[in-house]
């Protein structure tokens, strides 16, 4: 079965609801990927690392991060 990015954002969001998650707070994939990469970084791991983790072919985007 294939996902689209519209079920993702639905799954995502019930898991969300199902734990409370504040209002305030937006759960969306982008905002778990971006929150996943700051605790990386929060770990100790380098900046070239998890920007190939990521995807990403340019470090800079995820210096942005930091």
């Amino acid at each position: 079965m294939r996902l689209f990015r519209s079920r993702i954002n639905e799954i995502l969001k019930k898991y969300c609801d199902n734990v409370d998650v504040r209002k305030e707070i937006q759960c969306s994939p982008h905002d778990c990927r971006h929150y996943f990469a700051q605790k990386q970084i929060r770990n100790g791991i380098d900046i070239y690392s998890l920007s190939r983790f990521m995807g990403h072919y340019d470090t800079q985007i995820t210096s942005k991060l930091s």
